[in-house]
């Protein structure tokens, strides 16, 4: 599974998350996050 903002994977050993509508969404790097942070809606299409 790869990150929604950018689709690159993410190491599930480190990754940054938020939770959205009670998920975990998990995150390539910590600028990702912010970007999805800022918008979620715009990038929850891409969560899977």
């Amino acid at each position: 599974m790869g990150d929604p903002v950018c689709q690159m994977p993410y190491d599930t050993s480190y990754h940054e998350f938020s939770v959205y509508k009670g998920d975990t969404v998990n995150f390539c790097s910590p600028t990702c996050k912010g970007v999805f942070d800022k918008n979620p809606d715009k990038y929850a299409v891409n969560l899977k």
